[in-house]
């Protein structure tokens, strides 16, 4: 029996629901219609496609890394902005798998959330006193060390029986201080 009152928001929230249970490649059309009851043509009323669908989950998990890293810096600076923002970073990413993977997607989001996350990141490397094109270096690398050990995580790459925290406390460490040379 078809669900009442599908919308838009209900879709890319089951959507993204299902990419953070499953895995982003386990969203499909098919899925989501028997979800909601639906033939998947149903679904175009409220999306464009898969590709479509896939971009509002980015955009989700764009919104959500934002709404996390926020209260993270806030007030602090240099490297205890770094450490919040990469423990919020991880903690977002290890509590919503899909929408993280999703926002990750070349051609991702050119949402005011993902820009003021690229505010939000600069402003941290100003503290450093890096700006214009050695902050979007800096935030680059920063960026990608975060992600590789976030997915590293995810894929179980660190099987030794040693603190996987300490290792990101010593990355977000060994960060700090290539920032500051």
């Amino acid at each position: 029996m078809p669900r009442a009152g599908l919308t838009s928001q209900k879709l890319v929230a089951a959507a993204a629901d299902l990419a953070d249970r499953d895995s982003l490649d386990a969203v499909s059309l098919s899925a989501l219609a028997d979800q909601f009851g639906v033939r998947v043509p149903s679904l175009y009323k409220h999306v464009a496609g898969l590709n479509d669908l896939q971009q509002r989950i980015a955009v989700e998990g764009t919104v959500g890394l934002l709404t996390a890293l926020r209260p993270a810096v806030h007030g602090k600076r240099g490297r205890d902005a770094l450490h919040a923002v990469g423990s919020a970073y991880r903690r977002y990413a290890r509590a919503h798998p899909g929408r993280y993977q999703a926002l990750q997607r070349a051609g991702g989001p050119g949402s005011s959330q993902a820009e003021e996350i690229g505010d939000l990141m600069r402003g941290v490397m100003a503290d450093y006193g890096l700006t214009g094109a050695a902050a979007v270096h800096a935030v680059r690398t920063v960026r990608s060390a975060l992600h590789g050990f976030v997915e590293l995580e995810r894929v179980g790459g660190f099987g030794l029986p040693t603190s996987v925290a300490t290792s990101f406390s010593t990355l977000l460490d060994t960060l700090d201080r290539g920032l500051r040379a």
